[in-house]
């Protein structure tokens, strides 16, 4: 899509993004409502296998989520052993950029737009 004016361009651009502000707003209420009806649903099926529900079985499946209890253990045993896969390769910007310089790190530019009243 092209644009003539740079006007009409901003406007097709805040249109889109106040569409998608108010989408993820709805998505929101109705992710917290999804959470109290599992919630709802897990207290109906406590105590038992599961039941079938409209041709479905339905039952509560227990998974085991790791969680850190010791850093400070992970970390040793990390440096000891070199296996970092227990990590997810992600970076904590907001750290980096108050560490300054950190060894083994690059950065990329990404450009974003800015809004704001004259």
């Amino acid at each position: 899509m092209e644009y003539e004016t740079i006007k009409q361009a901003y406007e097709h651009y805040a249109h889109l993004r106040e569409q998608r502000l108010e989408l993820d707003r709805q998505s929101a209420i109705l992710k917290e409502q999804e959470t109290e009806a599992k919630q709802l649903l897990l207290a109906c099926l406590e105590g038992s296998e599961g039941a079938v529900v409209n041709g479905l079985t339905v039952r509560p499946v227990i998974r085991e989520r790791p969680y850190i209890t010791d850093y400070s253990a992970l970390k040793q045993y990390i440096l000891d052993t070199g296996n970092t896969q227990v990590f997810n390769r992600a970076l904590n910007a907001k750290a980096l950029s108050e560490l300054g310089e950190v060894p083994g790190i690059g950065y990329f530019a990404t450009t974003d737009i800015s809004t704001r009243k004259s």
